[in-house]
C-alpha cells in the first residue's frame, strides 16, 4: 500500500519508463497520478461506506465467536487514506522537481 508507494516498489511497465530522463519520468508520474487518485479515492469512499454501515449494525461474524467485523472494515478506509496521503506527497515532490525548486 502506502509503504510500497513510498519505496517505489509497485509494478509498472519499466521497459519504456527506464529509458526516460528524470524530467520525463516526473511528467509521466504527474499525468498518471490522475488515475491513481481516482482509484484511491474510490477505495476510500467505498471503505468508509462499508465501515459506516458495518459500525451502524455492529456487524459480527456468524460463528460461535461472533468476531466483530467493523474494526477491520475501518482499517480498509484508513489504509486508503494513507495511500492517498503518500500519493499526494509524491505528486508534490514531482511538481517541485518539475518547477526547478529543491524539495
Amino acid at each position: 500500500g502506502a509503504y510500497a508507494l513510498r519505496e517505489d516498489a509497485h509494478v509498472r511497465v519499466d521497459v519504456v519508463y527506464l529509458l526516460f530522463p528524470d524530467r520525463a519520468k516526473a511528467i509521466t508520474n504527474v499525468i498518471t497520478s490522475f488515475f491513481f487518485f481516482l482509484f484511491a479515492g474510490a477505495l476510500l469512499w467505498t471503505g468508509i461506506t462499508f465501515a459506516k454501515d458495518s459500525t451502524a449494525v455492529w456487524e459480527v461474524s456468524f460463528t460461535e465467536w461472533a468476531i466483530q467485523y467493523w474494526p477491520v472494515k475501518w482499517t480498509i478506509a484508513l489504509g486508503a487514506l494513507l495511500l492517498l496521503l503518500q500519493g499526494f506527497a509524491i505528486l508534490v515532490r514531482d511538481i517541485t522537481f518539475l518547477s526547478g525548486r529543491r524539495a
